[in-house]
């Protein structure tokens, strides 16, 4: 039922939007409005609609009430992962994820908690998912960082056990 109101809530706003604009042609043409003033004012209403439209529907499938939960969770999931709990941590990001599939930050974290946990593989996939939800922002950088330490390990692991293969050769 909230979904059908927001969705009557944003066609309003449209219907609003649409109105205005065409309110606005006349005042354009007899000289009573410049085009910077009218075009000032429609894209602070525009601007207003996308933040109503952003709080209201669902976002890559995800809807808003689903969004701050996975923040909660991702929350909860970081206290416990800063005390060492990592089992709880990981069961708390992996529900954020279930709710909001590409919440950076859950992946980020969920990442670094199997890293802890030595779980390798399935903390690249987390992080390769981070980055992949959004390859520019700040997170997906730090998720890159941690996906070439993990390569460079694997390569120093590889190097070492050449090494120890010749030592036995």
């Amino acid at each position: 039922m909230p979904e059908r109101e927001n969705k009557r809530s944003v066609v309003r706003s449209l219907g609003e939007l649409g109105a205005e604009t065409f309110r606005a042609i006349p005042s354009l043409f007899r000289g009573k409005e410049g085009w910077n003033q009218v075009g000032e004012r429609l894209r602070k209403r525009t601007s207003k609609l996308r933040k109503e439209i952003e709080n209201t529907l669902p976002v890559g499938g995800v809807l808003p009430e689903d969004r701050k939960k996975a923040a909660q969770l991702t929350d909860r999931g970081r206290r416990e992962y800063n005390v060492g709990l990592y089992d709880m941590a990981a069961g708390l990001f992996e529900k954020a994820v279930q709710l909001y599939p590409r919440y950076q930050k859950a992946l980020y974290f969920l990442g670094n908690t199997y890293y802890k946990q030595k779980r390798m593989q399935e903390a690249l996939a987390k992080w390769r998912a981070c980055i992949d939800a959004d390859p520019k922002s700040p997170i997906a950088g730090k998720a890159r960082i941690k996906v070439q330490h993990v390569a460079k390990l694997g390569r120093q692991f590889e190097e070492q056990l050449r090494d120890l293969e010749d030592d036995f050769s």
